[in-house]
């Protein structure tokens, strides 16, 4: 009977899902493990990192000549040597190579999108040769990660509006709850109309339910830049980024 139990649970094992391993990377949470006190990287990182993977990864965004954002830190975390000496939590993290693929490459692919949206050119194509070197390895494909990017931002922009929410008490319920559809709608598909939503909502929000409905203004902006600053930027003064709808 023992036996049989054991035999039992290990199918079941096969067939579950396995949560973690299907999340996305909240990269804000995981850049966090590689940043010293003085809220650096940590430069045993740099020390750790080949010039050649330094100098594919530094120029994505930020300072091209740095590893300063949480996507560089994300995809230098996964290079030869930095793998050898990052914390133990980064790697239950991210999890196996296939698996570390898809969250990385879906981060990668997630910022094409924005970029895109944007209108930013040079950064599209910097970042698609990026997600080329992730499926190059051969543990996931591309119709992989856009399927993991889809199967999982719900998930990754419920949990960053929580998270904000959090920091900005009180916070009126419905209107959190309606961030987080918006906003996975506008990563699903970044229209001008989708992203005039968010805009909308973000006025109507600041000038509805007092300091409840004013924070949770805050909430849907600070969200927003925690996938990308130009983008929040874009959802309060949209004319600058020339993505109001028509």
């Amino acid at each position: 009977m023992v036996k049989i139990f054991a035999v039992v649970v290990f199918l079941l094992s096969l067939a579950a899902p396995v949560t973690f391993a299907d999340d996305m990377l909240n990269l804000r949470s995981y850049s966090s493990l590689f940043i010293n006190n003085r809220g650096w990287l940590d430069t045993r990182y740099y020390r750790a990192t080949s010039d050649v993977d330094f100098e594919r990864i530094a120029p994505l965004g930020g300072d091209a000549e740095d590893i300063d954002t949480p996507l560089e830190i994300a995809l230098l975390s996964n290079s030869v040597g930095v793998i050898d000496i990052r914390p133990i939590e980064a790697s239950r993290m991210l999890g196996t190579p296939r698996q570390a693929d898809l969250k990385l490459g879906a981060a990668v692919f997630q910022e094409i999108q924005i970029l895109r949206f944007l209108g930013n050119t040079a950064a599209v194509g910097r970042h698609e040769g990026a997600l080329r070197f992730i499926t190059d390895r051969g543990n996931v494909t591309r119709a992989e990660v856009e399927a993991f990017y889809r199967n999982g931002i719900r998930g990754l922009v419920s949990d960053i509006v929580d998270e904000e929410a959090a920091k900005r008490p009180p916070t009126n319920p419905t209107f959190v709850a309606e961030i987080k559809q918006i906003m996975t709608s506008f990563f699903l598909n970044p229209t001008r109309e989708n992203h005039n939503v968010l805009h909308q909502r973000e006025k109507l929000y600041a000038s509805t339910d007092g300091q409840r409905g004013i924070n949770a203004a805050s909430v849907l902006v600070m969200a927003t830049v925690a996938f990308n600053l130009e983008l929040g930027v874009s959802v309060l003064e949209p004319v600058r980024f020339g993505v109001t709808s028509r």
